[in-house]
């Protein structure tokens, strides 16, 4: 979602210029990796390929295990996630590893995480309003801080008709982030094929013995 604010649109462009450049220059050291991957992976025994294999097969397990753990602990089933867009600059910038935790009592000015029945992006915006109704039941609506408006027409576009959000809807409040740390992620959304030449390099770093 685009930022209305005019006076900031100088350091939003200098921002995006910067942004690309540091893109061009990871989408680089992918490239080089994957190339340093090809040429030593032909030279390593059957005995360290195996090996390297058990070590890519354990960082899988332990990165999932410590997914869920992060689960458990948080509440959420999606204990962390990436910005994908400017709505919320100044706040949070395109890139940033945001960390949620669900504590299902959601009040205004809080910044948290929702996700549509029809599009299942998560989209991270602030609280605007919360009213209690029948049933114990809240409705919420939320707005993004560089958006002029509020998010109801996204709830109706995404599959709510009420044109309000519930808990239910929401992942998680943001509790801490990390800047820029998913940037990774920005350049697979902008360009999907590197997913693939992503891919390849993971497995260059693990299976490659640097020491060889």
């Amino acid at each position: 979602m685009s930022n209305n604010r005019s006076s900031g649109k100088g350091v939003a462009d200098t921002r995006h210029k910067k942004g690309s450049k540091k893109n061009i220059g990871m989408v680089e050291g992918l490239i080089d990796e994957a190339k340093n991957f090809y040429n030593s992976f032909g030279v390593m025994s059957k005995r360290d390929r195996y090996q390297s294999g058990v070590n890519v097969a354990l960082i899988g397990i332990g990165a999932w295990m410590l997914w869920n753990l992060m689960i458990v602990v948080t509440g959420s089933l999606t204990p962390g996630v990436v910005v994908l867009s400017g709505s919320m600059e100044p706040s949070f910038e395109r890139g940033d590893i945001l960390f949620l935790w669900n504590n299902k009592d959601y009040v205004q000015d809080d910044i948290v995480v929702y996700e549509l029945p029809l599009q299942k992006i998560p989209i991270v915006h602030r609280i605007l309003q919360t009213t209690q109704v029948e049933n114990s039941t809240r409705h919420i609506v939320t707005k993004g801080d560089a958006n002029p408006i509020d998010d109801r027409g996204l709830y109706f576009e995404g599959g709510i008709s009420d044109f309000h959000l519930t808990p239910k809807n929401i992942l998680g409040q943001v509790k801490a982030f990390i800047p820029f740390g998913g940037r990774i992620t920005i350049i697979m959304a902008d360009y999907p094929m590197l997913k693939y030449l992503l891919f390849l390099v993971m497995g260059a770093m693990a299976f490659v013995n640097k020491d060889r």
